[in-house]
């Protein structure tokens, strides 16, 4: 079965109606998310690219609450459960040292660190935005991130808005809630 996907155009009205549908809930998600790694930082004694390496690490597929516990563990005792294996040794990875860029795979994972770390410019697209855009599946190309990247990005100026809270607050209006 042929899927039909939406075009560039297409994604970015679809992003601006679930932007103006929403109540501006996301609008600091990002600011809190970086506050939380901060505050991981300081109990771990290390910089902040640590904890955000490790967050975005254990986050495919993971409910944010869920997510911090995850970083929390890892960053206590140097493991945790609840995500996948390989997941899970990249945020060890991490936590031992390594930079977080050089063990990040994903578009969508990469770009979260980077929005952690305070890049407004960073496009987060994961299933709940393939929701919001109509994708006719949960995961895109690299050609299709890109694709839907610019779209989203030209929504955002359409906005006045930076990418990273753009996103975050329709994620978060097609989501229902920042959890």
């Amino acid at each position: 079965m042929k899927h039909t996907y939406p075009s560039e155009w297409e994604v970015e009205l679809s992003l601006l109606e679930h932007y103006e549908a929403s109540e501006m809930d996301g609008i600091a998600w990002y600011a809190e998310a970086r506050s939380f790694a901060r505050s991981l930082a300081r109990q771990g004694k290390t910089g902040l690219a640590k904890p955000a390496g490790i967050i975005a690490a254990l986050s495919p597929q993971c409910h944010w609450n869920r997510n911090k516990t995850m970083a929390i563990e890892v960053m206590e005792t140097g493991w945790t459960t609840g995500q996948t294996t390989a997941n899970i040794h990249k945020a060890v990875r991490i936590w031992e040292g390594e930079r977080p860029l050089s063990v990040l795979g994903g578009q969508k994972v990469r770009a979260f660190y980077r929005a952690i770390m305070g890049d407004k410019d960073a496009v987060v697209l994961d299933t709940w935005m393939a929701q919001a855009i109509g994708w006719p599946h949960l995961n895109f190309s690299a050609r299709q991130y890109e694709m839907c990247s610019r779209a989203l990005t030209r929504a955002a100026s359409r906005a006045g808005v930076p990418p990273a809270n753009f996103q975050a607050i329709v994620w978060t209006q097609v989501r229902g809630g920042g959890e």
